[in-house]
């Protein structure tokens, strides 16, 4: 038996893997390019590749590496050429909602971290809502009451497709209803698609706004995709409540927790 000051790390998956790698081209560009991004990130994947990549992305490294293509070209042609509605932008992209919060180039930045491996309007609107909820969050006062309504409003604004606006009213009402989160994962969706997990990550928060503990519950909770519903929810909640929130537990056990402290803090510092 391991003693309680023993026990095994955290071990993380493709998400933050990839997450790290939006992190270390803003730490050394201060802004996303396409080719500069999806070079990072597959010489993350080369390098750590049993982390649970997708076979989309590993798809489009492969294709890149055969052939010299633009990495959102290759991205593009698969799925039949619609591009993959996955939420795999979603989940890597709190850097970019933390770094670009009062920024204009925020839409912008956010798509181009999708393109790279995430193509479709879904994948890309689902990357933007994420990154659009982490700026609102980051620049809300913890002392005052979250506006749910003005973020939904923010949200619905921020989505192009029809897929998201639908999800996000429907949000609203869950709230409003003091819906259980049961029924909110079943009317949100908690599976691969940016359309049926995005919101749910969204709601996650929203619902459970007062702790980071409870918002990563309700996330990974309730089945689904459950890795990339906690790197989602657990992002939004981590923006807005900052890093002393986390219990000291989960933080002790964290694989790479000095480089990755090291590699927030220097976005902090690239940002000033």
């Amino acid at each position: 038996m391991l003693d309680y000051q023993e026990k095994e790390r955290f071990t993380y998956t493709d998400d933050t893997a990839i997450m790290i790698g939006v992190a270390e081209v803003l730490a050394s560009k201060q802004r996303i390019d396409e080719k500069t991004l999806g070079d990072r990130f597959l010489h993350n994947y080369e390098k750590e590749p049993d982390r649970g990549y997708a076979k989309g992305p590993i798809k489009t490294f492969e294709l890149v590496k055969s052939t010299g293509m633009p990495y959102s070209k290759a991205a593009q042609m698969q799925f039949g050429w619609q591009g993959s509605f996955g939420n795999g932008g979603p989940m890597r992209v709190v850097p970019i909602g933390l770094f670009f919060h009062d920024s204009e180039k925020l839409y912008e930045q956010a798509k181009l971290s999708s393109i790279v491996t995430h193509a479709h309007p879904i994948a890309i609107d689902g990357t933007v809502v994420i990154a659009k909820t982490v700026a609102k969050v980051v620049e809300t006062n913890k002392n005052e009451n979250l506006d749910i309504l003005g973020i939904a409003n923010s949200l619905l604004s921020a989505a192009k497709t029809y897929e998201f606006k639908k999800k996000i009213e429907e949000i609203i009402k869950l709230i409003k209803t003091n819906a259980t989160d049961k029924v909110a994962a079943d009317k949100l969706g908690r599976g691969f698609r940016a359309d049926e997990s995005v919101p749910f990550a969204v709601y996650s928060f929203l619902a459970h706004q007062s702790s980071f503990t409870d918002c990563l519950i309700c996330a990974v909770g309730n089945g689904g995709d459950r890795d990339t519903l906690g790197a989602m929810a657990g992002s939004i909640a981590g923006a807005f409540h900052g890093i002393n929130a986390i219990p000291n537990e989960w933080l002790s056990r964290l694989e790479n927790k000095d480089y990755i402290e090291k590699l927030a803090m220097l976005l902090y510092q690239r940002r000033k």
